[in-house]
């Protein structure tokens, strides 16, 4: 089954960057990018019962939204969309608290570092 991939960053180069490593690593699936969480949000909610399973990339820091808030508010949302999305924070950060708090958030399944190692991502989900 293809994945979708979500690239949720508020940087428009980092969304460049990680659309094209996924792409050079021949990922089967679509890939989609928002630039502010409260989109991407927007639609998965949407989407709803029409999700398709997907990996999000998450970035922490970003302004409106940032990455924790996103989780919060992902929550809120019913289960059956819950279990077949998997989420993946992906920061620069050196914040030991912001490393702490997204690796042992229930709902972030790894931390992955800026720039993306799409190898390191590919083992991750197996």
């Amino acid at each position: 089954m293809d994945l979708q991939y979500i690239l949720i960053d508020d940087s428009e180069f980092d969304l460049y960057l990680n659309r094209e490593f996924l792409m050079l690593a021949g990922i089967k699936g679509s890939i989609l990018s928002f630039d502010s969480a409260p989109d991407a949000l927007s639609f998965i909610i949407k989407e709803g019962d029409e999700m398709k399973p997907s990996i999000i990339l998450l970035d922490i820091h970003m302004p409106v939204m940032g990455g924790f808030e996103f989780l919060d508010k992902f929550s809120l949302l019913p289960d059956h969309v819950k279990k077949i999305i998997r989420i993946f924070m992906v920061s620069s950060t050196l914040d030991v608290k912001d490393i702490e708090r997204a690796k042992s958030s229930s709902l972030v399944e790894d931390m992955l570092n800026k720039p993306l190692n799409v190898e390191s991502l590919l083992k991750r989900l197996g």
